[in-house]
């Protein structure tokens, strides 16, 4: 979807009382982008 800029999975969260849990790994590219975006 994003090229292998950002990567998601999915856990069950069930056990804590939660639909899931999600995990995100982002690129060092990415990270400057929502950095930059914080920023303003």
């Amino acid at each position: 979807m994003s090229g292998g800029l950002m990567r998601f999975a999915y856990l069950d969260g069930s056990a804590h009382g939660v639909p899931f849990v999600e995990l995100l790994w982002l690129s060092e590219e990415m990270r400057e982008i929502f950095a930059a975006m914080r920023r303003g």
